[in-house]
C-alpha cells in the first residue's frame, strides 16, 4: 500500500500522474504487512527549487524528529512516550 501526498492536496491510494513543479511539497508514504508484521515509512522533500523556505524547514523538523524517535526507542518504553519526545523536538526547532 502507498500514499502519495502533494502540497495541500488529498491523499492519494492509487496512481496520479501529475506534473510536480519546483516547490511542490510531495510526501511519499510507503506501509507493508508480511506474516503479521507491519512496517511503515515515509519521506517529505521539496521539488526542484524552494519557492517557501518554511516547507524546507516542515522537511527538516520531521527529519530530526525521526531521528530524535530513534534515540527514545528502546525496549520497554512505551509508544506515546516516544512520540511525546518527537512532538517537543518539533515544536523546538519549528519556529
Amino acid at each position: 500500500m502507498y500514499f502519495i501526498k502533494l502540497s495541500s492536496s488529498t491523499w492519494y491510494s492509487h496512481l496520479v500522474l501529475k506534473i510536480l513543479k519546483d516547490g511542490d511539497l510531495l510526501n511519499i508514504d510507503v506501509s507493508g504487512c508480511k506474516d503479521g508484521y507491519y512496517a511503515d515509512t515515509g519521506i517529505s522533500f521539496v521539488v526542484g527549487k524552494v519557492d517557501d523556505p518554511m516547507k524546507e524547514k516542515v522537511c527538516e523538523v520531521a527529519k530530526e524528529a525521526f531521528y530524535e524517535g530513534i534515540k527514545h526507542a528502546v525496549a520497554g518504553r512505551k509508544i506515546n512516550q516516544i512520540g511525546k519526545k518527537m512532538s517537543i523536538k518539533k515544536l523546538k526547532n519549528i519556529s
